[in-house]
């Protein structure tokens, strides 16, 4: 029974430190700004291609698009 004992405080230790002890916040910063970097880089990539994805003249008119959508995903705004 005392190696039970001993095994599940090592692995209840294990977890506390896992979860509690601190830690650098070096390598979640830089996860952050690889990763904003790489979001700004594909809506740019979109911006450059606004009318193919965005227009009328696109690959899926303004027109079919209210047809084929249910009423609550419309927009409430004009344009």
């Amino acid at each position: 029974m005392s190696f039970l004992k001993s095994k599940l405080s090592g692995y209840w230790v294990d977890w506390q430190t896992f979860w509690f002890a601190p830690i650098s916040n070096y390598n979640i910063s830089l996860f952050r700004l690889i990763f904003g970097v790489a979001i700004l880089g594909m809506y740019l990539v979109r911006f450059s291609e606004f009318d193919f994805y965005f227009s009328n003249s696109g690959i899926l008119p303004v027109d079919l698009v209210l047809k084929i959508t249910p009423e609550s995903f419309h927009s409430v705004l004009p344009f």
